[in-house]
């Protein structure tokens, strides 16, 4: 066999690997175990809400297990409707940062992802995260794809605050050691 066709033949593996995501090039996504079943909404949020009517400040403190089995809930709604699913998610909270990891499952796709946010509080007061890292399989995550992601969530995390009916405005976010404390004032 000539150099040059050895050259292709290792290329062309390792180009395959990637794509399949084989363990010889990216190692296994561990996440986090969830609960058997999906947490309530509203029943995390009166447990992690704290309102100190005195200072009209807002406290909320949220886990690693409250927020899988919030994820959890909503993807047992989103699953349900698609071809496509998303099984095995777990977040952990660590280092000023979010990591979401799981697996898309659906007909021959069966690919670990990785996305680490980092969340933190515009000029105006609003929270919002940022992509440090993503991955599909072996493989980042292209720009496009993750913007669009990034733009989701930040949509949904201040609807959800502005759908509570309050002028809400965030001061501060802290993630340490499995625990996302976030401290804000109407």
């Amino acid at each position: 066999m000539k150099p040059i066709s050895i050259s292709l033949l290792i290329i062309t593996i390792l180009i395959v690997s990637l794509a399949c995501g084989l363990p010889a090039v990216a190692g296994k996504l561990t996440p986090t175990p969830l609960p058997q079943t999906p947490l309530d909404p509203q029943q995390v949020l009166s447990q992690a809400v704290k309102v100190d009517p005195a200072n009209n400040t807002v406290t909320v403190t949220l886990t690693e297990a409250q927020m899988d089995g919030l994820i959890l809930a909503e993807l047992q709604k989103l699953n349900t409707s698609s071809q496509v699913s998303i099984t095995n998610p777990g977040v952990k909270l660590q280092n000023g940062l979010v990591t979401l990891t799981g697996q898309i499952v659906g007909g021959l796709l069966n690919v670990d992802f990785s996305l680490v946010l980092k969340p933190s509080v515009s000029s105006d007061h609003k929270l919002i995260f940022t992509v440090v890292e993503s991955n599909f399989g072996a493989l980042p995550v292209p720009a496009e794809m993750i913007n669009q992601i990034v733009g989701q969530i930040n949509t949904a995390v201040n609807q959800s605050v502005s759908n509570s009916g309050e002028n809400i405005s965030v001061d501060s976010i802290t993630i340490t050691d499995g625990k996302m404390i976030i401290l804000a004032h109407r």
